[in-house]
């Protein structure tokens, strides 16, 4: 009996990992979205290693956050910072609530990144894609503070120019300041 009852677990954990992943696919194809890919742990490393937040409280976001990992670096060396991971796919949301399950300090949500409020956020983090960045470049225009800091590894915003622009295993990692003059 104790071996039908984890026969019939495993299966129902492979129907549930296939029918995600069946999704999964089909949101990239069907909708555009960008898969998912995780940040070089190099270039999370480096780009929380190059942020100097002064300011009393920050509020800082990582779009199509996966597993959070630059939310996790960046509140171990800012303990002012409040995070909110934004992911619309199901398997990397439910694995950034496990790693961040006991990190009060990082909040994920199930969404879409598009259909968020961003204009409180002083901080954003992205490893998306081209077609992604264009969108979010006319998002953070119209709705950033001034003065948001955006981070993009691998993709830059199409007519801002980053102030800066570091190379991670030949890779970019492109820090942007979002000024209201630009709007």
């Amino acid at each position: 009996m104790f071996f039908l009852i984890i026969n019939i677990a495993l299966l129902l954990a492979l129907v549930i990992f296939l029918l995600s992943f069946i999704f999964h696919f089909l949101s990239i194809v069907l909708k555009g979205q960008a898969p998912y890919i995780m940040s070089q742990p190099e270039a999370v490393r480096r780009a929380v290693a190059e942020l100097d937040l002064v300011q009393e409280s920050i509020l800082a976001y990582e779009l199509g956050s996966g597993d959070a990992p630059f939310l996790r670096r960046l509140v171990k060396k800012f303990p002012q910072a409040r995070a909110m991971g934004v992911e619309h796919s199901l398997v990397p949301y439910v694995l950034a609530k496990l790693v961040t399950l006991f990190n009060k300090r990082i909040e994920i949500t199930k969404k879409n990144f598009y259909k968020i409020d961003l204009s409180q956020a002083d901080l954003i983090y992205c490893y998306l894609n081209i077609d992604s960045m264009a969108k979010l470049e006319k998002k953070f225009l119209a709705e950033a503070k001034d003065g948001l800091l955006v981070v993009s590894y691998n993709f830059p915003l199409p007519t801002v120019e980053p102030y800066k622009v570091l190379r991670i295993h030949k890779m970019p990692l492109y820090f942007y300041k979002i000024s209201q003059d630009r709007k």
